[in-house]
Order: structure tokens, then C-alpha cells, then sequence
């Protein structure tokens, strides 16, 4: 299961925490892995996982969906092509695009990802 604990409220007030199912896994030979936060503008955020099929022992593509700043999903879970990898480096969001690195073998790869 891939799921988002999103905090309302400040540490002043009544503060809740709000559960988000962004995928469920739980009975698939597919594992979720390096589910990366990213912050797109103060209402808008990005949240992507690579999947990995343990039967078959390869990387799925990077799924991708936006939520809202209370963790609400706006729209459904995407699908990333070509086939991207992720990793544990922060990515960064520059001129509406999140860009990361990711290394693989001996080479390194910059991906980026347009978040219009």
C-alpha cells in the first residue's frame, strides 16, 4: 500500500491527520519503492513511486499524481514514459519542471517532467 498522513492545522490549533490512499499493492507481486514528495507551489504537490514486479524480478515505469496542499488527489494515478528511474535525491522543481538524477550501472541519468 502506498498511502500520504497529511497534518492539519498548526501547532496552535485542533490539529487532525488525514489518510490519502494513493495505491494498494497489497495482494500483487508488485512492490512500491522510493516514493518521492515533491513540492510543486504552496497548493499543488507531486507525489511518484517506481514499482518493481517481484515475479518477474523488473522495474515497471515511475507513477506519478498531484494532490492539494489538505492532501487531497487531484485526478488519478499516471503513468511516466519512456521508462524513467527514480532515486533517493531530492528532485527539484525549476521553470515548472521537476528534474532528478537517478544512476544506474555506470552511468547517470537527469530526468525532468513538465508539471503544468
Amino acid at each position: 500500500e502506498l498511502f500520504l498522513l497529511v497534518s492539519t492545522g498548526s501547532a496552535t490549533s485542533d490539529t487532525r491527520i488525514v489518510e490519502t490512499m494513493l495505491a494498494d499493492y497489497e495482494k500483487t507481486p508488485i512492490q512500491v519503492t522510493t516514493p518521492t514528495l515533491v513540492k510543486v507551489n504552496d497548493n499543488r504537490f507531486l507525489v511518484m513511486w517506481q514499482e518493481f514486479e517481484t515475479e518477474k524480478k523488473e522495474w515497471l515505469p515511475i507513477k506519478y499524481v498531484y494532490l492539494d496542499h489538505s492532501g487531497k488527489q487531484i485526478g488519478k494515478v499516471q503513468t511516466l514514459h519512456p521508462f524513467f528511474r527514480l532515486s533517493t535525491a531530492q528532485p527539484l522543481v525549476i521553470d515548472n519542471k521537476v528534474i532528478w538524477t537517478a544512476v544506474s550501472e555506470k552511468h547517470r541519468f537527469v530526468y525532468e517532467m513538465n508539471v503544468n
